[in-house]
């Protein structure tokens, strides 16, 4: 049964849930919603990129393009932590106080939904507690985390939610 919403610019549970999958596991938005796309396994590079493709739904989400961001960021962190060979339990670790900060701002009943920058505000504020504001990689973490693609070289791909190009 698709949860009904009381606020005007909300989507139902089923479809929020869907572009947050389709966020994590990097398929364009709407392509893990239909068929088989979300029946096969996904293909992860490492283990905690594997972690975050198996995560099913993350409950607060109230819209879709702030859960396709939410699930974009979670997955270019997982190639980060990958990339360094951080153990699997750091992805979890951040995915479930994500979780818990999505949850907790939906009971707040915020106007607005969770959305990407809110996300990449929280990986900031973790990497703040334990390497300082002041570090010169913090921008090139943001950079990357809100990144379109994050192989080098990589072309732009314009948003599916807006009709501008995004940087």
């Amino acid at each position: 049964m698709m949860e009904t919403t009381d606020r005007p610019g909300q989507a139902t549970d089923d479809a929020v849930q869907a572009a947050f999958r389709a966020g994590v596991r990097g398929a364009p938005v709407g392509l893990a919603a239909y068929g088989l796309a979300e029946d096969h396994a996904p293909f992860a590079s490492g283990p905690s990129e594997a972690l975050m493709a198996e995560t099913r739904r993350l409950p607060g989400l109230t819209d879709a393009e702030g859960a396709y961001g939410t699930g974009r960021v979670l997955r270019r962190l997982a190639l980060l932590l990958d990339r360094v060979g951080a153990p699997p339990s750091i992805a979890r670790q951040f995915r479930d106080n994500l979780a818990g900060a999505v949850v907790t701002h939906r009971m707040r009943r915020q106007r607005q939904g969770w959305s990407e920058d809110d996300t990449v505000q929280m990986v900031l504020e973790m990497w703040d507690r334990v390497f300082g504001e002041a570090d010169a990689t913090r921008t090139r973490l943001a950079e990357m985390l809100t990144a379109d693609d994050m192989r080098p070289g990589a072309p732009k791909k314009r948003s599916l939610f807006s009709l501008a190009w995004r940087r």
